[in-house]
């Protein structure tokens, strides 16, 4: 991404302006159950299992579950299609696909994906491949991935949520080669937040970026989730990718956030990888910023675990001493409760790997590239043994400063343990 396009007028001015309109006044097509199901219906058709829009189109969810009996379906809006306005796909009622032999559903938006609270993508037979596809367009680039209060089921199908421009190939399925990103503060640039997401063997990715550059205030991620949201992969691979850039108080890149409710991301032997990485830039208030974060305020729980597949937990800070702010971490694990098992990352054979980097780590004791907050209790953060089985391992944690932010009169609130080597 260019910085001519980082800092277009049309983002900071004229979309400012039009934010009702923006968040969904002039939607361009809606999946729900008041749709058409008449071809061809009003601004949209459907032709060899790819659903167009060509304006404000309202089509019934049976369109589409009908259509993947008979072979893949790609659904979306042609990128001229109200161009200047906000061009969403809104599915606001459940897409249930019944079909034995294994489809591709693939959503294609030149701008947001909203999936409402309360509604299912899911398979109940054969594997469905669901590819969620934001920002594809020009004027505005920009385009958002809301998967809030949503089950998500692929029964082996590979389940992907990025978006820009370019394409590529990913798993046999025609992706979004960038992120699903917004401008706006206070919102993330992929949501998941108390939402379920389940493949059973299908690999999942996301890749979500915040990059306002209006003003210095709002609390913005890359991709945020947390209040009871559960990833379980089986075999596949989770790779979750979050970034933070340009200017606002708080935020994370990727950020897992258990204060309201648990968050959980397993696998059996599928490797997991969640990956964040931070910056900012002169303008921006003074606030706290994390590449990486997990972190619970509650009994609330945050873990991360797999029987045999390796989990990499990274973040990568490179915030400006310009901005004001030395409250700024690469990856921050903090459980600040006194609850056993606060925030897990466990295997029993697969490698555990926790890196930070800043560069920042002369600044204090908050500018670290790796910072552990633990309550007062015995394995209040778990790495490696998950306290059942037995773990062989191998623990590497790394970074060029590492720091625990809390002083504690009990013992052993980190613990790390393992029959494989530990690597500090």
């Amino acid at each position: 991404m260019t910085t001519t396009g980082r800092f277009r007028a049309l983002k900071a001015s004229v979309l400012l302006c039009f934010l009702a309109i923006w968040q969904g006044l002039f939607a361009q097509l809606t999946i729900s159950t008041s749709g058409q199901t008449t071809t061809p219906g009003t601004n949209w058709s459907i032709t060899s299992g790819v659903l167009t829009a060509t304006g404000a189109a309202n089509v019934h969810p049976d369109v589409i579950t009908n259509a993947l009996l008979s072979g893949n379906v790609t659904v979306q809006i042609t990128p001229s299609a109200g161009s200047g306005s906000a061009r969403d796909i809104t599915i606001s009622n459940t897409i249930a696909y019944s079909g034995s032999l294994a489809r591709n559903l693939t959503f294609k938006s030149p701008n947001g994906i909203i999936v409402g609270s309360g509604v299912g993508i899911t398979s109940s037979n054969g594997a469905l491949n669901i590819a969620l596809h934001s920002a594809s367009g020009t004027n505005p680039d920009v385009g958002r991935i809301v998967l809030d209060g949503v089950t998500i089921t692929t029964r082996g199908g590979h389940f992907r949520a990025s978006g820009g421009a370019a394409s590529t190939t990913w798993n046999g399925l025609t992706v979004g080669a960038d992120a699903a990103r917004t401008w706006w503060d206070d919102e993330a640039g992929i949501s998941f937040l108390g939402s379920t997401l389940t493949t059973n063997g299908g690999s999942i990715y996301m890749a979500g970026m915040s990059y306002n550059t209006n003003d210095g205030d709002g609390s913005n991620y890359g991709i945020q989730l947390g209040a009871n949201s559960t990833i379980s992969s089986g075999t596949g691979q989770i790779d979750l990718l979050g970034s933070l850039l340009g200017m606002y108080s708080n935020g994370g890149g990727l950020a897992l956030l258990a204060n309201t409710g648990a968050v959980t991301i397993n696998s059996t032997s599928g490797a997991i990888n969640l990956t964040g990485t931070g910056t900012d830039q002169t303008g921006t208030n003074s606030g706290w910023r994390r590449a990486t974060l997990l972190y619970t305020n509650s009994a609330n729980k945050i873990s991360i675990t797999s029987e045999s597949g390796d989990i990499t937990v990274s973040g990568t800070a490179t915030f400006d001493a310009s901005t004001g702010t030395d409250d700024v971490i690469g990856l921050q694990m903090g459980s600040t409760t006194a609850t056993v098992d606060g925030i897990k990352i466990t295997s029993r054979s697969g490698q555990i790997r926790l890196m930070g980097s800043t560069t920042r780590e002369s600044a204090g004791r908050n500018a670290n590239a790796l910072q552990f907050i633990a309550g007062d209790i015995a394995n209040s953060i778990r790495i490696g043994y998950d306290g059942t089985n037995a773990y062989s391992g191998n623990v590497l944690i790394q970074g060029n400063s590492i720091y625990q932010n809390n002083t504690n009169a009990g013992s052993g609130s980190i613990g790390i343990q393992s029959t494989g080597t530990l690597t500090i």
